[in-house]
């Protein structure tokens, strides 16, 4: 991506991996499996381009350099041990660490208007008990226990320049016709009593932060542990028709401390929170849940399959990182008296972070699967619907985004996918998925007319057609493939908003390969987005004061590559 704000061009990206395995089944009835990895990666992060800005598709004005770099290393250590009667107990052990550092130029424009900062390191750690049936008889099982706990600490910083945050609140909250362009120094000589009203300046002229920055930072603390039990069976109540029950237990507890203090500015309040702490302050929560799930399975013969699942799903609450609950029962006497007095601050003693609840989804499916043609074409076809309860939807507050839950949210669909050897050499697959989606409950504040709207990232209609020919030669096997993706327009937020909405796409990939005889070495060349299809990954409508709405992460171009493995 050129960048006509100034710089190098946009889009580098860079990942260095690698992954150690061992097995050691010198143990009688046990093996031991340990696996490390670790990943650098760093690349610029996301792209914004600002749909008011000039020039072509693959040009943005951004006037900051983007980062996104991250290290991040794992060990799982699984030992399976074989139990008398023919059942298996495994133990599966891991542990995660990561740092992460993160920079945007969230507005897309050759102004600095707005930079988001993100710095963060945790650690994770996991420990899960499996004992599993030996697949024989009527009854079959899979019982378990598992652990959790994790630990995050990370710093984010909105940065902003002061002029375009005071030329929108004069333009917006105080409907003055201003220049856009005009600077707090200059509006606080021409607007002195609307901008002490704003700012509390006292009429005295402007005092700048230093850099003529707004920056508005937290330091924040995750502390989260959790831990489940499970248990999933399955009976043959004949050689044709089997039930699957399964149950879960899960409790998860999260402590999560924040510490943002008000920042050296006098336009503090006005783009990413409205309220700071006075040292750090601390939430405190846990949510369990009860998950359920049981499947019918019927074999009508040798080559068609039906079955019919029912399911329940949960995902456990959590916190806000730049919004907060006032605690003293005098804010709810009055809230606006008990903001001035408190000068738009709370303390561990009043106040705590704003917290959401779980989420919890209701699904249904009933599917085919079909082998016909002496099994030379496989057929799969399944409708589903799916209905979730206290949906956990982010909003944007100015430039913070905001965890709410919302009311019931509907899905429904249908997918279909085929594969067929057309002759021993050829084959084809093909896939399609239909969606309808509805989206109910946004709390008016945040979304005026969101309802019965489509759920963000929901295409009505998508496919996946890849025909593949297999040719021998004296070198090895010779394999042509060509894929061809279409995915429809979507809405990239709840609003529906036409002007961020994103357009349908279709890609088209080819693959030539080469394959040693001894299946040690393959050799192959690749071209991705053959006809340098154009889209974006995201959209973003204009936020109040100084964001203008933006589409984010433009694709790649037609990438041309080569790959080459080597097995010994």
């Amino acid at each position: 991506m050129e960048n006509l704000a100034g710089g190098r061009d946009l889009g580098a990206s860079e990942s260095d991996a690698m992954r150690f395995t061992a097995v050691y089944d010198g143990f009688e009835s046990t093996t031991v499996t340990l696996m490390a990895q670790y990943e650098d990666r760093v690349s610029d992060g996301t792209i914004y381009r600002a749909l008011d800005t000039d020039g072509d598709y693959d040009q943005v004005y951004n006037d900051v350099q983007g980062l996104d770099e991250s290290e991040i290393g794992d060990v799982i250590l699984t030992v399976e041990h074989d139990l008398a009667g023919g059942s298996t107990l495994t133990s599966i052990t891991g542990y995660k660490t990561h740092n992460y550092t993160y920079i945007e130029d969230f507005d897309g424009t050759a102004n600095p208007v707005d930079v988001f900062v993100r710095d963060q390191s945790g650690d994770f750690f996991s420990q899960e008990f499996r004992l599993t049936s030996n697949n024989s008889g009527m009854f079959n099982y899979v019982l378990g226990a598992s652990y959790y706990q994790e630990d995050i600490d990370a710093f984010f910083a909105g940065i902003d320049d002061e002029n375009f945050i005071c030329s929108g609140v004069m333009a917006v909250d105080y409907e003055l016709d201003v220049n856009p362009a005009a600077s707090c120094a200059e509006l606080a000589l021409a607007y002195p009593d609307d901008m002490d009203d704003a700012f509390g300046t006292g009429g005295d002229p402007w005092e700048y932060a230093p850099g003529q920055l707004s920056i508005e930072a937290a330091d924040t603390i995750g502390e989260y542990s959790g831990w489940g039990v499970f248990a999933n069976t399955t009976f043959d109540f004949t050689d044709s028709t089997s039930l699957g029950l399964g149950i879960r237990y899960t409790q998860d507890n999260k402590t999560y401390t924040v510490d943002s203090p008000w920042p050296d500015t006098w336009t503090a309040g006005w783009n990413y929170q409205a309220m700071f702490t006075d040292g750090p302050i601390t939430g405190d929560d846990t949510w369990s849940n009860v998950s359920g799930r049981a499947t019918l399975t019927h074999h009508f013969n040798d080559a068609i399959t039906g079955y019919a699942s029912v399911a329940t799903g949960y995902k456990s609450g959590g916190f806000d990182y730049l919004t907060y609950r006032v605690t003293d029962p005098a804010f709810g006497e009055d809230s606006e008296a008990w903001l001035e007095e408190y000068e738009w601050t709370v303390d561990a003693s009043n106040g705590e972070p704003n917290s959401f609840d779980e989420e919890s989804v209701l699904s249904y499916e009933l599917g085919l699967k079909a082998r016909l043609l002496d099994n030379r074409l496989a057929l799969n076809a399944a409708a589903f619907q799916y209905t979730y309860e206290d949906l956990q939807q982010a909003f944007f507050i100015g430039a913070a985004a905001v965890t709410r839950n919302v009311g019931e949210s509907q899905g429904q669909g249908l997918e279909l996918d085929a594969r067929w050897l057309i002759t021993d050499n050829l084959d084809l697959y093909l896939g399609m998925a239909w969606l309808d989606t509805e989206f109910t409950g946004a709390p008016a504040e945040l979304c005026e007319a969101c309802d019965g709207n489509e759920m963000a990232f929901s295409p009505n209609f998508s496919s996946a057609t890849v025909l593949t020919y297999h040719q021998a030669t004296g070198l090895g096997e010779l394999t042509y493939s060509a894929e061809y993706t279409f995915t429809g327009e979507q809405f990239s937020e709840l609003e529906n908003s036409e002007d961020v909405k994103l357009g349908s796409r279709d890609v088209v990939n080819l693959r030539v390969a080469l394959t040693s005889a001894d299946d040690s070495w393959t050799a192959g060349v690749y071209a991705e987005n053959l006809f340098n299809e154009e889209y974006y990954s995201w959209g973003y409508t204009e936020a109040l004061y100084n964001l203008p709405a933006t589409k984010t992460d433009p694709s790649r171009g037609r990438v041309l590559g080569v790959n080459l493995s080597y097995r010994f």
